[in-house]
């Protein structure tokens, strides 16, 4: 079985590729947890699970020069990546490491009064144990400081990434999904993330919907997006047959037209968005 650091690794380079097409619908959630974590010009921030800079990079916007953003990630191709687009757009005050959820401590990312806040966008429900990192990152806060984390909703509510399992569980037989174990609908309830939290060690928690939208021009552009970001998929189309795989993403890019709205392909999912306040 493939890690999952090496899994992230694998397609870096194509969530670079397609970014402008991912971060056009999910930039609202980046906004909504800047919000909720009360970041303003001068706070200094850590993001668990930065993947390519978000939501570390809309921070940093907001802190401005008194400011500074810490973006975290377990794949190390993805965080070359954050820094080249940290470069990119000017924000000196935007700094990225290679770190996986057992490494968050405040001796390795330099930060021994604590951040002002914390952020994660689809991060934490890919954690090996998510209480855990959740209390982790409260370790690393200021006293009283805000936590905001974004996790997806149920399968049947984010099509944008449960359409492509159901459409290949027609063609082979897929594991039975462990409840349990790190992925995207992990934590898809508000029951289940508020437990993690309030587990954690956090008060006050406070959980909301946030819908993100993801366009595309056509079934065949959703499918080839997906088919580029999706490291699973892409080794499954690599192990079957050429004739096999063909078939799962013509079915795929077919599924995909159920959801047109006028020219184009549009999949409302459902965010759910906590925030949270560590112990004082």
């Amino acid at each position: 079985m493939i890690e999952p650091q090496e899994a992230w690794n694998s397609v870096a380079d194509a969530w670079q590729r397609w970014w402008p097409t991912f971060e056009a619908s999910a930039q609202i959630v980046s906004d909504r947890l800047v919000s909720l974590a009360g970041i303003r010009p001068g706070s200094h921030v850590l993001d668990f699970g930065t993947g390519i800079g978000e939501p570390a990079l809309t921070a940093a916007k907001v802190v401005g020069p008194t400011g500074s953003v810490l973006g975290v990630d377990m794949a190390s191709r993805m965080v070359e990546h954050a820094r080249e687009r940290a470069e990119s757009l000017g924000l000196a005050n935007a700094e990225f490491v290679v770190c996986d959820a057992a490494e968050l401590d405040a001796e390795r990312l330099g930060r021994p009064d604590g951040f002002d806040a914390a952020v994660s966008r689809w991060g934490l429900m890919l954690a090996p144990d998510p209480v855990d990192t959740a209390r982790r990152i409260r370790g690393l806060m200021a006293p009283g400081a805000l936590f905001a984390a974004a996790v997806w909703a149920s399968a049947a509510e984010v099509p944008f990434i449960a359409l492509v399992r159901t459409v290949v569980g027609e063609f082979v037989d897929l594991p039975p999904t462990d409840p349990d174990a790190p992925g995207p609908f992990r934590l898809g309830t508000p029951d289940a993330l508020r437990t993690v939290l309030v587990d954690a060690g956090y008060q006050q928690v406070e959980i909301e919907d946030v819908e993100a939208c993801f366009v595309f021009d056509s079934g065949e552009h959703y499918t080839k997006f997906s088919s580029e970001l999706s490291s699973s998929l892409r080794l499954l189309l690599a192990e079957a047959t050429e004739a096999t795989a063909s078939k799962i993403l013509s079915a795929i890019a077919a599924r995909a037209e159920d959801f047109r709205e006028g020219d184009k392909i549009v999949l409302h999912n459902r965010a759910l968005c906590a925030r949270a306040v560590s112990k004082s």
